[in-house]
């Protein structure tokens, strides 16, 4: 039977059509991950409105297609111009522009889509192996190990036990994430909570609405600031040579064949990093990184140009997508955003990973695992091409970008529940976002916080309701207590009170900094967006006392703002019934004043700092205030023509928002704003009658 299922799954994959749709979404990936700004999340925020309603078999394989090709290809830009697509590229960054210096693109180009291939069927290979494996172990699981299980989850992702990011602050945007998935029915007893009065919130905050908020407004907002880093990219596009096809893909496998250790310990590397819920490629490509230099055949090149430290950077990589979609199908937790965001477009296709899936739609589940295989076949064959294309992309107008992805947004927000409202929650959601990055609050737990939380209340009160809190002492549930406050409790050491936080830093610029150009070792966020003429003054030491006192200033705001939320949340759950009100108030309890407290007291001992942050504070230059001022006129365009949609019309709207922000950034061109303006209209409609959506007429009654 098991075997009948492989087999559907396999020729499900291979059908001409979900082929196809790989390969759009692998082209889709690769230009989202090459483009700064964009990322494999983004892109598949911005698609969503348009693909969700496609069938089961071929969505999940457009979105794996994004997904695979966006971690790929974000290195292939910092390769050739110094600017990674996105943070997994950074450490290929260091390497690749070197030896692009040394006039070898062509060979890191190479090497870095043969290690990418090598990783990424690896990682398949670990998936067909493991996820049986995890299905087989979570079935001898009851409702209080499930729980507690995903409530390690979390807990992995909050505290940064290897990202060592804060822990607190993680906690915080954990809890804010949890305490917005409480909100509307509780499925054990049929309240309604915290929205009484707000049908529209009865269901709870849909996670399109939470994705669209969270990774898409902000990164559109965003672009204007990318000008610099687009319009360095296009000063370099073109200036390098790139050999025949069969020179490119045959350096690759040669460089493999002289590292098939270290590739094979980077793969295995990667994939166990992607398992483990909240780390990811990033992590993985950072680790391999690290031990490039004892594993490749000539470690003293490393820092200098290297392309047996790319090979282990890229096969960890890739090997860590695949791994980070492991715990999702078999345990139904995400790895990291992406997978998160995955996760959330499978609920909304009716589809919920989990030992449930593998039984109900076991087919599904193989045809993705294969599809991730033929996923990696695809961007190997595409990225000679796609090499030759890299200069043409970079001349898109940023102009266009927002043209395109601002629609897309308002589609998905209005589509969630064909509601004005809804779409205006999207919105609030950017906001939300935006301030949580502002304070340092990592916002990966609003999506996974709300994704989770009624799973976890549900498997919790069902396990109280059985046998009360003894149910929690049992031995395999006690033990997994246990292994939650001991992680918690490494991420806090390694935080607050290991010196090793800082030497990390300083120890991974030392190894990198081998060559004779030290200037590119500098911050990466400097190529993607110009450096202040304020900022520039002040010098490398000066910026940094200014981002410490910034750091001791988010702990006060962070701090705050959790004890607040969290006297709310005990304040309005008064009135709900005993079980209703017990996982808000353990999540107040646990995820916002305890870190709030501890947060708080830290911006106590740090309280000299805040005070310099606001007494000498680097006053903001021109280009700075017109980043600014743009990000939040591209804002308002989005509430303005959202909220007109029933009186102007959806597809009217949009167009106006295309002609808006075009005469907005590119005022000299008129014929480009008018141009945009039928562009956009004549997308949106064949959208709407394409997919026969229920869009506002306007006058026009189109």
């Amino acid at each position: 039977m098991a075997t009948d299922t492989l087999l559907q799954g396999i020729m499900m994959a291979f059908s001409p059509g979900n082929i196809m749709w790989i390969v759009i979404g692998v082209i889709l990936g690769m230009i989202g991950g090459t483009l700064p700004g964009l990322s494999g999340s983004t892109m598949i925020a911005v698609l969503l409105p348009v693909m969700y309603k496609m069938p089961p078999g071929a969505l999940t394989m457009a979105i794996i297609g994004v997904y695979a090709a966006a971690t790929y290809s974000s290195g292939t830009a910092g390769i050739l111009y110094n600017i990674p697509g996105d943070a997994p590229g950074v450490p290929t960054t260091i390497e690749g522009y070197r030896l692009t210096l040394q006039g070898k693109s062509k060979d890191a180009l190479s090497i870095a889509c043969c290690a990418s291939l090598i990783g990424n069927t690896f990682g398949v290979i670990c998936m067909v192996v493991l996820i049986p494996s995890f299905v087989y172990v979570i079935a001898f699981f009851g409702t209080a190990e499930r729980a507690l299980f995903s409530i390690l989850a979390l807990v992995l992702v909050s505290v940064g036990v290897v990202t060592r990011e804060d822990p607190f602050k993680g906690l915080v945007g954990m809890g804010i994430g949890l305490i917005m998935g409480t909100v509307g029915t509780q499925a054990n007893v049929g309240g309604i909570r915290f929205v009484g009065k707000m049908p529209l919130l009865w269901d709870g905050f849909l996670n399109l609405w939470i994705i669209l908020g969270v990774y898409a407004i902000p990164q559109v907002m965003r672009l204007p600031q990318l000008k610099y880093a687009l319009d360095k990219m296009r000063n370099l596009a073109g200036k390098d040579y790139i050999e025949s096809p069969f020179a490119f893909y045959g350096l690759g496998w040669k460089v493999a064949r002289q590292n098939v250790k270290a590739i094979l310990r980077s793969c295995v590397l990667g994939t166990v990093i992607g398992i483990i819920p909240g780390i990811g490629a990033l992590t993985s490509g950072w680790l391999a990184y690290a031990t490039a230099r004892k594993n490749v055949k000539h470690p003293e090149l490393v820092g200098t140009g290297s392309v047996e430290a790319i090979a282990c950077i890229e096969s960890a990589n890739n090997a860590a997508v695949p791994g980070t979609l492991i715990p999702m199908f078999s345990l139904g937790i995400p790895g990291n955003t992406t997978a998160a965001i995955i996760l959330s477009i499978f609920i909304l296709a009716g589809l919920y990973p989990g030992p449930q899936m593998m039984q109900q739609n076991g087919d599904l589940v193989w045809a993705i695992v294969t599809g991730c295989f033929i996923t990696g076949i695809a961007f190997y064959i595409l990225a000679y091409p796609f090499r030759l294309g890299c200069g043409k992309l970079v001349m898109l107008p940023i102009n266009w970008m927002i043209a395109v992805m601002g629609p897309l947004i308002l589609l998905g927000a209005f589509l969630a529940k064909n509601s004005i409202p809804g779409g205006n929650v999207t919105l609030v959601f950017a906001l939300v976002s935006i301030f949580c990055s502002w304070i340092g609050v990592p916002v990966t737990g609003l999506l996974l916080g709300n994704i989770l939380c009624r799973t976890i209340e549900v498997d919790l009160i069902r396990a109280y309701q059985l046998d009360g809190i003894t149910r929690f002492f049992r031995p395999v549930p006690a033990v997994m207590i246990l292994i939650i406050l001991s992680i918690f409790a490494i991420g806090v050491y390694q935080n607050y009170f290991s010196k090793k936080r800082k030497e990390n830093a300083a120890s991974a610029i030392k190894m990198v900094g081998q060559g004779d150009d030290d200037e590119l070792l500098t911050d990466q966020d400097d190529n993607i967006v110009e450096l202040d003429e304020e900022q520039k003054k002040l010098g490398k030491e000066a910026r940094k006392r200014v981002a410490e006192n910034k750091e001791a200033f988010t702990f006060l705001a962070a701090g705050l703002i959790a004890l607040a939320l969290g006297i709310v949340v005990f304040t309005m759950s008064a009135s709900f019934g005993r079980l209703s009100r017990l996982w808000p108030r353990l999540i107040a309890t646990v995820f916002l004043f305890l870190p709030g407290v501890i947060l708080s007291i830290r911006a106590f001992f740090e309280r000299e700092k805040i005070a310099c942050y606001f007494k000498e504070r680097v006053p903001k230059s021109a280009k700075s205030k017109r980043d600014m001022i743009d990000s939040w006129v591209i804002y308002a365009l989005l509430i303005i023509c959202f909220n007109l949609s029933p009186v102007l019309g959806f597809i009217e709207v949009c167009a106006l928002f295309a002609f808006a922000v075009s005469l907005y950034l590119n005022p000299k061109n008129i014929k480009n704003a008018v141009l945009a303006f039928f562009v956009i209209g004549a997308f949106i409609a064949t959208m709407k009658y394409g997919f026969s959506f229920l869009l506002p007429r306007g006058p026009l009654g189109i």
